[in-house]
């Protein structure tokens, strides 16, 4: 996935079927299916910085939650964290800030797939003191 200001571009393998079921300007929902003929629901996200915007897209990724018996991934800038330890510079962040994205992810039953290499992907540009990093970027998946 590549996301570019404000859209989200889909490249995938050859071998891998990808049929889009659902999508708006911050979403694209798929259907996959690789060369085992094993399907799984795959959402790709660039979800709003404005929080109120944010809670209504998680809101709406949540009606999306069953699939049925296919497995779910979801993939993308979330703009949130989970906990501080997502955060390296500038004030902390209270543990009812998070709350919204924590019961999200709890109520749809998903696990953090972690990331490797650099844990931040957002920076502000400052340098120094003033510097904040941030993971926003994760994957999600059903066990």
């Amino acid at each position: 996935m590549l996301v570019l200001s404000g859209g989200i571009t889909i490249l995938w393998r050859w071998k891998k079927v990808v049929q889009v079921i659902s999508r708006d300007d911050w979403y694209v929902e798929t259907l996959v299916m690789d060369e085992a003929n094993q399907s799984w629901n795959q959402i790709f996200i660039y979800a709003s910085c404005d929080e109120k915007k944010c809670g209504d897209q998680l809101n709406r990724l949540q009606t999306m939650n069953d699939v049925g018996e296919l497995g779910r991934v979801m993939i993308g800038d979330i703009n949130d964290i989970l906990s501080n330890e997502e955060k390296e510079g500038g004030n902390t962040r209270s543990e009812g800030s998070m709350a919204m994205f924590r019961d999200f992810v709890r109520q749809c039953g998903l696990l953090d797939l972690g990331f490797s290499g650099h844990p931040f992907m957002w920076w502000n540009k400052s340098s120094g003191i003033d510097t904040i990093k941030i993971r926003l970027d994760r994957v999600l998946c059903d066990p």
